[in-house]
């Protein structure tokens, strides 16, 4: 139940960010309260493939994950900033280490990866409110339980994508509440892997610093 009131909260502000974003950018260049953040992320594999989760059909496994990540906020004036500026408020570029506890069998995930965020919603000075696509490649150490399952020929370098949703409250903008799904897939045979991927989804706390 609180998976699903999870997705539904996402999708629902990704929705309104639609109507907002563009006035946002225009009025407003946006700046992270630092230039460098870390986060600490813990979660639950699900049973579902990515879709599922979407359609908030999904419930949870015994699989479990613990995330440490440090991250570098691009400036507004930078060339990846000003192209995406239109769309996205943010761009970040990530390093994300896993380790999942699966089963019983301990194995690790290293993450590089991109995440464009929009921000600068309505509410900005009541409840600080960012949405996110993250865009990488993920590297495993050991096939997971979920990825043998589904995949008759499961790799250890998959795509990575995330979507995450964040609060922050106006007094103590550094300090972030981080909802996540944490999705590995072969891309449709992209990878060399037909499978329909591994889907995680937690909660997680981010501090920006300069």
């Amino acid at each position: 139940m609180k998976a699903r009131i999870f997705t539904v909260g996402f999708i629902i502000t990704f929705l309104m960010s639609l109507s907002v974003t563009t006035t946002a950018t225009e009025s407003t260049s946006y700046e992270a309260p630092g230039r460098y953040a870390v986060l600490f992320y813990y979660g639950a594999m699900t049973k579902n493939t990515l879709g599922h989760v979407i359609k908030m059909t999904y419930t949870l496994d015994d699989e479990h994950l613990y995330s440490g990540e440090v991250s570098y906020i691009f400036k507004s004036n930078q060339a990846i900033r000003r192209y995406f500026d239109r769309v996205f408020q943010s761009i970040e570029a990530n390093f994300n280490f896993t380790y999942h506890d699966d089963h019983g069998k301990s194995f690790f995930e290293v993450v590089p990866y991109l995440s464009f965020r929009i921000k600068n919603f309505p509410w900005e000075k009541y409840l600080i409110t960012s949405l996110s696509l993250g865009e990488g490649v993920s590297y495993s150490s050991k096939i997971s339980t979920r990825e043998y399952r589904n995949s008759k020929d499961p790799q250890h370098i998959l795509n990575y994508l995330n979507l995450e949703f964040t609060v922050a409250l106006p007094k103590y903008p550094r300090f972030e509440l981080v909802g996540r799904f944490h999705h590995r897939s072969g891309v449709f045979g992209l990878y060399r892997s037909h499978n329909s991927g591994a889907t995680a989804a937690g909660l997680g706390v981010r501090w920006y610093f300069s």
